[in-house]
Order: C-alpha cells, then structure tokens, then sequence
C-alpha cells in the first residue's frame, strides 16, 4: 500500500566531515634526520635539473640531426631533379640522334636500291636487250590483233623479229626463237578479216540508204510514155496506122505483180522510220564486226537485207548495187580465230628467260659476297645486287660489298 498523502517525508542527513591529516612533527631531537633529508631534497632536485638540462641538449641535438637530415634530403632531391633534367637533356638527344640514323639508313636503303638498279642494268648482256626488244615487238604485235584484228601487222612484226633472233647464237635464246616461229606459224593460218575496211563498207552502205527507191513510190510513179512504133518504109498505109494505134493502147495500162500490199500503204512517216531502222542495224553491224561478234554481225546484216527487200524497190540499179554489197559483207566472219593464245608462247618464253637470269644475279652476287666479307663481322651490308634482301643500316662500311659487285660484273660480262 502507498503511503497517505499527509505522511511527512524525512529530509536527507548532510555528510560527515573529512578527519584532517595528523601534522607531522618533527621533535628537535631529530635534527640529523632532517638536515639528512634536506641533503636528499637538494640532491634530487639537482639530479632532476641535471636531468632536464641533459633532455633539453638531446632535445635540441635531435633537432639539429632532424634539420641536418631535411636539408640533406632537399639538396638530394634538388640533385635528383638536375639529374633527372640532365637525363631527360640526354633522352631527347639520343632520340634526335637515333631519328638521325634512321633517316640516314633510309637515305642509304636508298642509294642502294639505286645502285643495285643501276648495276642490274650494267650487268645486262646483249641477250638481255635483244629480249627487251623482243617483249617490246610482242606487245605491239598483240596490240594490233587485240584492237584492230590486224594480222597482217602482227605477221610482219613476228617476221622482223624471227629474223633479228636468228643472227644471235646464245643458246639462252633458243627457247624464244622456237616459240616465236610457232607463233608466227599460228598467226599465217589464221582467217583475217579486214576490220577497217568492212567498217568503211559499212558505213557507205548506211549513207546510201537515203537513195534506195521504195517500193511505194516505184508502183506509184506515172507509166513511162512506150516510144511510137516505127514506121515501116514498103508497108501500106493501113498497116502503119494499125501498129500505132496498138501501141498507143499498149502505153495506157500497166500491170505489175505485188507480194506485199504494206509497202504500198505506207505512209511518209512510216517511209522514215524504216530508213533509220535499216541504218540502226547496219550500225549495230558496225559495232558488231569492231567487237568481233559473228552472230550479232550476220544476223543485222540478214535484216537489213530482208529490210530492202521487202520495202524497196529491189529492181532499181542502186538497190541492186547494195545487195551485192551486203552478199560480199555477209561472206566476212569476224572473231572466227581465238586472239588471246596467238602470241602466248612467245611471251612465255620472254617470262622464263627473265625468272632464269633474275635467279642467276640472285645467287651470284651473294655467293660472291659471301666469300669475300670475313666470318667474324655478320654486321656488314650484304650484297646489294639481291632485290629481295633489305638494306642493312651499316653507316660505317658502305665500301663493304664492292668486291662482291665486281665479282658478280666479271661474271655477267663474261656470260
């Protein structure tokens, strides 16, 4: 249970106070003892100034070695910095000088792709050209038969040169004289077409279609008037009459036999547009005959010749005059013969006849050089007469491969 509210509530006792410390006293008895203690006060209040003393020194000698250190520490990284500045100096430098070299390696790559060129060109015999002439007469040759379906120009160009092969004797040109006149056989059994010639045919007959009668306009022309039959001298009168009359009446009807009503109903505008269909096919002919396709060819020509046929008067001399242009037309059979094998053995031989001597200035010169450099020195420039070896950057001896260039000299000339 709760105590009532009129109950009185006990204040709180305050705290017992503290018991003050027993004073010391010293008897005067005691004398010795105290001045015994003072000596001890004096002495350990000099031990202990003696040691503050001793602190504030080591103190203040760290202190000293701490600033000796930083200052040894600043003047080493300012050495540090000059280095690293100096090292950086030199870096740059050296990267100066070593684009230098590189430039200077390219130079002398270069001058030595010059002087192989230059020495591959010494070193060339008298085959050599005559095989350079030889390339330079085939491609002509196969220009001519390629454009122009000339082989007449090609057999004359593969006759000069059979004829300026035989007065060489190298036995390294024998594969080139036997493919050449093989070619030149090939080239004499060939059907030749004239392609400027039936191209100039060609283009007459097209400006000829302007002239061609056509049929409308022959079966629509007036009759001609018949010339007055001639009067007999022993005749009689009558006689003489009567013939006059008949051919009088002769002269008043024409009969003519049409196979095709259309070429008579045309119209002008109709007239036009089969002169300019006939000259479009002998065009398309043209072009035909210059690509050397003979079934494009012969069939434009048939309709232009049925073309005539059908809506011109084929009677009329000038019509008959341009079917027989287009019978001898007809009888041309262009692209008959292959143009791409006719000289492909001779340019085989040229072919082999270059891989042969481009093997044979390969291994001599580095044979040469490999007999003249010492073992000892593999950093020299190797032979410069090989194309396919890179040019090593040996600045110091350029004169290195001169002996190997005289040797592979000697040989070519002798060869």
């Amino acid at each position: 249970m709760s105590q009532p509210e009129n109950e009185a509530v006990p204040a709180p006792q305050p705290p017992a106070p503290a018991t003050p410390p027993a004073p010391v006293v010293i008897k005067s008895g005691s004398k010795g003892l105290g001045l015994f203690a003072l000596v001890l006060a004096v002495l350990g209040l000099g031990a202990s100034g003696f040691l503050f003393v001793q602190g504030q020194n080591l103190l203040k000698r760290q202190e000293m070695q701490f600033d000796q250190k930083i200052s040894q520490a600043a003047l080493g990284e300012s050495q540090n910095a000059a280095l690293l500045a100096d090292n950086s100096r030199k870096l740059e430098s050296s990267e100066t000088l070593f684009k230098q070299l590189q430039t200077d390696m390219q130079t002398q790559q270069a001058e030595a792709a010059a002087n192989n060129r230059a020495l591959q060109e010494l070193l060339k015999t008298r085959s050599d050209w005559v095989v350079d002439e030889a390339e330079a007469a085939l491609n002509l040759a196969g220009q001519q038969l390629m454009i122009a379906d000339n082989v007449p120009a090609a057999v004359a160009v593969l006759e000069g040169l059979d004829a300026r092969l035989a007065r060489f004797e190298q036995p390294q040109l024998l594969p080139l004289k036997q493919a050449v006149s093989s070619d030149l056989a090939k080239l004499k059994q060939r059907p030749f077409t004239d392609t400027a010639n039936a191209a100039l045919r060609l283009s007459r007959l097209e400006a000829a279609v302007g002239g061609l009668p056509l049929l409308a306009d022959s079966s629509l022309r007036p009759p001609q008037a018949a010339a007055p039959a001639a009067a007999a001298p022993n005749a009689p009168w009558w006689r003489n009459a009567w013939n006059r009359t008949v051919s009088g009446l002769r002269g008043m009807v024409e009969i003519r036999r049409l196979n095709n009503s259309d070429a008579i109903l045309m119209s002008p505008e109709q007239a036009f547009y089969v002169r300019e269909n006939l000259r479009l096919h002998l065009l398309s002919a043209r072009v035909a005959l210059m690509q050397r396709q003979n079934d494009i060819y012969q069939n434009d020509l048939a309709t232009s010749e049925n073309a005539v046929r059908q809506y011109f008067d084929a009677a009329t001399p000038a019509a008959q005059s341009w079917l027989r242009e287009i019978e001898q037309l007809k009888a041309l059979q262009p692209g008959a013969g292959n143009v791409g094998d006719s000289l492909a053995a001779s340019l085989k031989a040229i072919a082999d006849y270059r891989q042969l001597r481009q093997g044979e200035s390969i291994s001599q010169p580095e044979i040469g050089a490999a007999a003249s450099q010492p073992a000892a020195a593999p950093a020299q420039t190797p032979a410069v007469s090989a194309p396919a070896a890179p040019a090593a950057p040996a600045t110091s001896a350029p004169a290195a491969p001169a002996p190997a260039q005289a040797s592979a000299a000697r040989r070519g000339i002798e060869s």
